[in-house]
């Protein structure tokens, strides 16, 4: 095709509801039946090694370019269909321009790092996660198992769908296949590394993915800041009388 261009030859396939860009890249890569990664990434990022990481990628100008903006421009790609959806909600609005122009680019080096990841108790490699339930449905609907942002947020262990936990995968985050395009399959899938137990129930952990899914939802583009949250923090002790008031 033509540097920017990917039309005619290549069909492009819609977004799903609730697909990660990572999802529908890899759909891409399985529907045009490329043998290695780099084919897909070349074409659609213009760069063998673009585009492939799975939660904050990088080069998302040069594929909104290629494809005619026809799947989003960038400011959508980056906000809804990619982690920052997560993080964007507790950071200033400043850091979240900024990650869209670090994922616009060809490189998100320390990216991580100004949105706080490496320095939070959550690890900074986001597994993937899938719910069976929800890839058994998908297929049968779409045609497609595929990855679901809600399930890849930080301390979602969860299908607030099916009330079940969900599986994940060792690939990708532990460096294996690291540059692969990949979609949920069962047999890459085990039990999520925290599981219930006699003191966190399947019930608590399904409260903090419905609190985790509706905190980013309502956020929109008003983060949580962490000042305001101070304030209401205080406010809340005070009622329990947990707290002095100030001054």
């Amino acid at each position: 095709p033509e540097p920017d261009r990917l039309f005619p030859e290549y069909q492009l396939l819609s977004w799903l509801p609730d697909e990660t860009f990572f999802s529908l890249a890899s759909r891409h890569h399985q529907l045009w039946g490329h043998v290695t990664s780099a084919q897909t990434c070349q074409l659609i990022f213009g760069s063998a090694r673009a585009g492939t990481h799975h939660d904050l990628p990088n080069s998302l100008g040069a594929f909104a370019r290629r494809t005619n903006a026809l799947l989003g421009e960038v400011d959508y790609i980056a906000r809804e269909r990619t982690l920052l959806k997560f993080y964007a909600a507790f950071a200033p609005p400043s850091e979240a321009e900024n990650a869209v122009a670090c994922m616009s680019s060809s490189s998100v080096a320390h990216l991580k790092l100004r949105l706080g990841i490496l320095t939070s108790r959550f690890r900074a490699n986001h597994p993937l996660k899938a719910c069976p339930q929800c890839m058994e449905q998908d297929l049968r609907e779409t045609g497609w198992a595929y990855w679901h942002l809600k399930h890849q947020f930080p301390g979602v262990c969860m299908c607030t769908t099916h009330k079940q936990p969900l599986l994940q995968s060792a690939l990708k985050a532990n460096g294996v296949e690291r540059f692969q395009w990949l979609l949920p399959r069962l047999s890459e899938l085990n039990p999520a590394s925290v599981e219930p137990d006699e003191t966190v129930s399947c019930s608590m952990l399904l409260s903090l993915a419905e609190l985790i899914e509706h905190l980013v939802q309502s956020a929109g583009h008003r983060p949580l800041l962490l000042g305001k949250l101070h304030e209401v923090y205080r406010q809340e002790l005070r009622l329990a009388e947990m707290a002095e008031p100030l001054g």
